[in-house]
């Protein structure tokens, strides 16, 4: 079983990744150690996702919105609340890349350590999927340039 999400919220100005030194790197490699995912898989899903801007807030068509770095969906909310998590809480980027991972950790644990993970944590539709991973790997391809 995954353990529960776990609330790291580092206060720094408002400002993240370069913000605090190294401290939005720091954020990657925690999440990525806890959850036992790479922190260069979950940076390149937060660039494909924000473009690596914290503070983005989408509606989508479907009415759920996506928030953060890691454009973590408004559908994981119940989950979060369950564990004792407020949602806004995702308006901290460090918490919101611990989300993510959490969120990422579980796909893999359900698809295993894949591709179809990876595009899980997009969306559930196969297409969309597999688009989604296409566009994550190339990030990864890219590293921060």
């Amino acid at each position: 079983m995954l353990k529960r999400p776990v609330a790291l919220l580092i206060i720094c100005g408002g400002v993240f990744l370069g913000w605090c030194g190294n401290a939005g790197a720091w954020c990657f490699r925690e999440a990525g150690m806890d959850y036992g995912v790479h922190p260069r898989l979950l940076m390149a899903i937060a660039r494909n996702e924000s473009g690596m801007q914290p503070n983005i807030v989408r509606q989508n068509k479907n009415g759920t919105i996506d928030v953060g770095l890691m454009q973590v969906n408004s559908s994981w909310f119940p989950v979060l609340q369950r564990y004792g998590h407020d949602p806004a809480w995702l308006r901290d980027p460090c918490y919101n890349v611990r989300m993510g991972a959490w969120i990422l950790a579980h796909e893999i644990q359900r698809f295993g350590l894949s591709w179809q993970a990876v595009g899980a944590y997009h969306s559930k539709n196969p297409e969309r999927q597999q688009r989604y991973a296409v566009a994550v790997y190339r990030q990864m391809m890219k590293g921060g340039k």
